[in-house]
């Protein structure tokens, strides 16, 4: 992989993201592996059907600038101080104890 791959990674990412977060998103974060690329959504809630279809929707977005791969979208709700993340953070948003 050069070090180009995780930059496009994490910039089709976002912009895959546009639209699509709402505020019960806590963090959003990829990597690929292989012909795989993985998205993690990582909500504070149960989402609801919508929020669910607009992930869903940010990851066919996403697979769109990968021909050859395939999406594998998985979704984790979790209120623990630190979120699971995936090896490219790409949206976390602030909570209160951030340190900020």
């Amino acid at each position: 992989m050069t070090v180009e791959a995780p930059i496009h990674l994490r910039l089709a990412a976002q912009q895959a993201l546009l639209g699509h977060v709402t505020p019960n998103l806590r963090a959003f974060s990829v990597e690929e592996d292989g012909k795989t690329i993985r998205g993690l959504a990582v909500f504070e809630q149960p989402p609801s059907d919508h929020e669910i279809e607009l992930i869903q929707l940010a990851g066919t977005e996403l697979i769109s600038h990968y021909v050859d791969s395939m999406i594998d979208d998985r979704i984790e709700v979790t209120s623990a101080p630190r979120p699971p993340l995936l090896a490219h953070l790409v949206y976390r948003r602030y909570e209160p104890g951030d340190g900020i």
